[in-house]
């Protein structure tokens, strides 16, 4: 492994190794012990953006002593990267350790990078962007663009429009046929946040990994892990992404009607719980969007155990108690009695758009056609579609990206009152008193 290259942590290990090589005693302590290394870095940035080289290097010399050196040890390597893939799979099951890994992680390769030697910056440039294209020294290109010379230094990197717009947006660089010129530190946080974005991606997969979920998911001593980096880290972290707005609940989980039409579902919910219905199947994150959202309407942790026991053909051959065992896990996991102990809330749509289901992002114009008119049935308060341009202009909003406007539009329809839908349950919320679902 180059010297360039064993700071991006976004590679070298592949699932299967770990996943067959790895004992999860020692794949915990190096988990942890990359945790400490992130802990201590943030305690002594103290709000810098970078450290001092000579107290950067003493940090990591601290956990992994031959690191720094033009040939590290095998160990030291291994441990490095082994240590973060731990915490990369633990964020997979936890939202607040998600943002904390993907922000302190993007530091500590920032702090690498920018200590390292100029060719070896650009090597993992060009890595992380994908192409050797894409970051290019300008001295190379100077004959290949016809480039004026005398404006900027040999040492300038040429970076490709497309990787950096808002770089080109706000006329930073010097733009010459398709490529921004500058000093290879003006590119520098747009790295970090390539960076950070492939890591976010990089969990995501996990999250829709089966295997993964099968692994780690339902293994009661990687559970007991978590546990433990929840009294470590996770209770004194920010709110995470499941933010909701306290008046939206008002009101939701007592005395609310789980009538059988489900007419207070908004389109994600019903959309997905049809489809389970019918087949039996949820991808793993979908299960997790569902949960959410019937604990958040009332449903209590044993009823919803019992509903997706009864329900998913996963759980052929599978006696309730074992069921409650294993993916009985997540389920009270949802509920903040298991694992992390975080009391989740139901997504907004912005985030189900980006990683979870909305059916106006997610479903395609032909299949949105076909659902959404057999979706509602029309009642003296529901109504049906009225015409082809109402229904047309639903899906016209959705092809056009704007999700949003388009689950707005069809409540309307609907229910011929104008709302501004952000978030399932305000949807949840306006239906309940227009269907008159509550108990007197």
């Amino acid at each position: 492994m180059s010297m360039d290259s064993k700071w991006n942590v976004l590679s070298p290990f592949s699932d299967k190794q770990i996943l067959t090589d790895i004992e999860l005693s020692e794949f915990k302590i190096q988990g942890f012990k990359r945790l400490e290394l992130l802990k201590k870095l943030q305690n002594k940035q103290e709000g810098r953006k970078k450290i001092p080289k000579s107290i950067f290097y003493e940090l990591i010399s601290e956990f992994f002593p031959t690191l720094m050196n033009t040939t590290p040890s095998n160990s030291d390597l291994e441990s490095y990267f082994l240590g973060h893939y731990f915490l990369r799979i633990a964020a997979s099951t936890s939202p607040k350790l998600e943002s904390y890994l993907c922000e302190t992680e993007g530091d500590l390769f920032e702090q690498f990078f920018s200590d390292l030697p100029h060719p070896a910056q650009l090597s993992l440039a060009q890595e992380l962007f994908g192409s050797e294209r894409l970051v290019v020294q300008a001295d190379i290109l100077s004959n290949e663009l016809d480039l004026p010379g005398d404006l900027f230094l040999s040492s300038f990197w040429g970076v490709h429009w497309s990787v950096v717009p808002w770089q080109v947006g706000s006329k930073r660089g010097f733009l010459h046929k398709g490529y921004l010129f500058g000093s290879p530190r003006l590119f520098f946080s747009t790295l970090k946040k390539t960076f950070e974005k492939k890591l976010r991606k990089k969990i995501f997969e996990l999250k829709e990994n089966e295997q993964f979920q099968d692994q780690f998911v339902f293994n009661v001593p990687f559970q007991q892990a978590l546990k433990e980096l929840d009294k470590d880290i996770l209770s004194s972290l920010p709110g995470s992404d499941f933010v909701y707005d306290m008046d939206i609940n008002m009101g939701l989980g007592k005395g609310v009607k789980l009538n059988k039409n489900f007419d207070f579902y908004p389109p994600c919910m019903k959309y997905l719980l049809e489809s389970f219905k019918e087949t039996g199947y949820l991808k793993h994150n979908y299960r997790f969007q569902i949960g959410l959202y019937l604990k958040r309407i009332g449903m209590d942790v044993e009823t919803q155990l019992r509903f997706w026991y009864d329900s998913a053909v996963d759980n052929v051959g599978l006696t309730y108690e074992t069921f409650k065992k294993r993916a009985g896990y997540i389920i009270r996991h949802i509920y903040g009695i298991e694992g992390s102990r975080i009391d989740y809330h139901v997504p907004k749509c912005k985030k189900l758009m980006t990683d979870y289901f909305c059916l106006f992002t997610h479903v395609n114009p032909k299949e949105l056609k076909k659902s959404l008119p057999l979706m509602y049935q029309p009642s003296k308060i529901i109504s049906p579609f009225q015409d082809t341009e109402e229904f047309e202009e639903v899906v016209n909003l959705a092809v056009n990206h704007r999700s949003a406007q388009a689950c707005s539009k069809m409540f309307e329809l609907l229910y011929k009152k104008k709302l501004k839908i952000y978030h399932p349950l305000v949807w949840t919320k306006n239906c309940i008193e227009i269907l008159n679902l509550t108990e007197n």
